[in-house]
């Protein structure tokens, strides 16, 4: 270490080049350390222009924008992005965003905070008046809240101002100072589509992907705008694509006349996050982005839909195939067709480069992954297989033996919920007992670099977890959702994990206090720091109330753990669940 002396040498942040800090912020940055960046900015006026910018690259994952510190403090970030798009500001907080939250994050703020009339105020004090919309009726607030009796905002307007604001404002600066334009990522519930489209015009290159709420309000001109002047954009994720227009209406104004338009082979990243009605001719248009579609994942998918998936078997570059169809969903692919089915297989096991396979509430599911497991080379790290149905006798064995066939690269598992095919739908999932099934408990036990594993709906025994702890040792988080209950024994035996950093059991529990005392005390301080410990069944009659010891031991590895107790059978109504911090 330096002397005393040494140090009053040293240079102060101040001192330092300009490059030298740029560098520090950037890795501070990368780390999300939002707090080091704010106290950085405050050292010096020639570092809180690089400091802050580089906080104002991630305000979309600030506790103060996403409401910890309370709605005022959330309200303030927001007003100071509008406010410098004023030049009311010391600083050029709008020009630093890449991420323009309007959908979620301000929308949000509008719906939570702003019915409050003294912050309603505040946020929209001169000069952002201007920002605010009324709904043009008379109807006001009926709530016998703060806002009481106050004129209801148009959120729409007011979110496509407040956008329109900031795009203007950075276009503006770009063009007068030659300064390249940060912001790459849009995200947005309710414009217009000729505003959306005329937004991605004036982004230009800078602009990499959109996230909408509906992508019914996507259309030809869209397209247009990001083929002649984004050529970066390679993401596009909907939460939802349900209206009839993305499919039926005018061909000038639906999901296939935009996916048409886009430059080929340019999108990189697709996703339906929740109910769609697309069909056939979106799923035609977007094979036209096989050879760079790197990430395609639906959910919601209708019959229609799933017939046509062998549109995008060209799509062999994948890295990552998400399939989650609506819980009472169970349409059964193979009733269409054993073609068909085969045809998809084939389709998933040439894709060499996957990485990570998601099926949720696919009836279908083994059929669809056989290939993937049985023959493929694609270096597989993630897998979830959920709600799926048995194939006939004899054909589930070399599925499940054939996950041992990933062990060298698979991390993460998740598999459960499934159901014998001569069973109805209201009967339980099938156990990891089931004659056929305990092949899965053998081939687990080799995933030896296994980092993340969730078993669900699952008969799993002590001895079953017994043989997951001594072959499992790279575990770092865990989830077991099962029928059998689990004591003392079973609770101590996870100590064999000494990376554990998450560890979930929603299963019966009848855990003493000091069992659980004795596990938090045993936590390794350093490997296993903020560890997150949930029991969310845990038998009130061993309901450990003295939580002195508990809480202290669980913060000297500064972890959580929350005690979730099964209902009581006289009615009690009592607090079902505590918190330890």
């Amino acid at each position: 270490m330096p002397s005393l002396d040494e140090t009053k040498e040293m240079p102060s942040s101040a001192q330092l080049p300009p490059e030298i800090i740029l560098l520090v912020c950037q890795e501070l940055a990368a780390d999300r350390a939002l707090g080091t960046l704010y106290h950085l900015a405050l050292t010096a006026s020639t570092v809180a222009p690089i400091a802050l910018e580089q906080l104002y690259s991630l305000y979309d994952i600030s506790p103060a924008i996403l409401g910890t510190y309370g709605k005022r403090a959330w309200g303030t970030r927001w007003r100071s992005i509008l406010m410098s798009t004023k030049g009311r500001t010391a600083y050029p907080y709008a020009a630093y965003l890449r991420t323009l939250s309007l959908g979620g994050n301000l929308d949000d703020v509008l719906s939570e905070m702003l019915g409050d009339k003294t912050v309603r105020q505040a946020f929209f004090a001169p000069p952002l008046e201007g920002l605010l919309c009324l709904w043009n009726d008379a109807t006001r607030a009926q709530r016998h809240t703060r806002a009481y009796g106050l004129p209801r905002i148009d959120h729409a307007v007011t979110v496509s101002r407040c956008g329109e604001a900031i795009i203007e404002y950075i276009e503006k600066l770009a063009r007068e100072s030659d300064v390249k334009v940060a912001l790459a990522h849009l995200e947005t519930n309710s414009v217009p589509s000729g505003v959306l489209s005329a937004w991605c015009r004036r982004l230009g290159p800078g602009l990499i992907s959109l996230r909408l709420r509906d992508g019914a309000i996507l259309n030809k001109d869209i397209g247009v705008s990001l083929a002649s002047e984004c050529p970066n954009f390679n993401d596009l994720t909907l939460f939802y694509c349900l209206t009839q227009s993305a499919e039926d209406n005018s061909p000038q104004d639906n999901l296939p006349a935009f996916l048409n338009e886009l430059q080929p082979n340019t999108l990189r990243n697709f996703e339906i996050m929740s109910k769609s009605s697309i069909g056939q001719k979106s799923l035609a248009a977007l094979s036209r982005q096989s050879k760079s579609l790197r990430s395609l994942k639906f959910s919601g998918l209708s019959l229609d839909a799933l017939r046509a998936l062998d549109r995008l078997t060209e799509c062999t570059e994948l890295e990552c195939f998400g399939l989650e169809n609506d819980h009472f969903d169970r349409t059964d692919l193979v009733a269409q067709g054993l073609e068909l089915v085969s045809k998809l297989s084939a389709w998933i096991g040439r894709c060499s480069s996957l990485r990570d396979f998601r099926i949720v509430h696919g009836h279908d599911a083994l059929h669809l992954v056989r290939d993937l497991l049985c023959t493929s080379n694609a270096p597989l790290e993630s897998l979830t297989l959920r709600h799926f149905s048995l194939m006939p006798t004899g054909q589930n064995r070399s599925i499940f033996e054939a996950l041992a066939r990933h062990k060298e690269t698979l991390r993460e598992l998740t598999i459960g919920h499934f159901w014998d095919p001569q069973d109805s739908v209201e009967k339980a999932p099938v156990s990891f007992l089931h004659p056929e099934t305990t092949v899965i408990l053998d081939s687990i036990c080799e995933l030896k670099q296994l980092k993340v594993l969730n078993l669900q709906g699952a008969w799993v025994d002590s001895l079953d977890f017994a043989r997951i702890v001594e072959h499992l040792p790279q575990l770092e988080e865990l989830q077991i959702m099962s029928y059998e209950t689990l004591e003392d024994h079973d609770l101590l035996a996870f100590h064999a994990f000494p990376n554990l950093r998450s560890l979930m059991i929603v299963t019966p529990t009848t855990f003493s206090h000091e069992a659980l005392v004795s596990f938090v005390k045993g936590l390794d301080p350093i490997r296993q720091n903020g560890i997150q410990i949930d029991i969310m069944a845990q038998d009130r009659e061993n309901a450990p109330w003295q939580d002195v010891d508990l809480n202290e031991h669980i913060a000297a590895v500064n972890g959580s753990i929350t005690l979730g107790y099964a209902r009581n059978i006289d009615g009690d109504d009592d607090d079902s669940s505590s918190d330890s911090d």
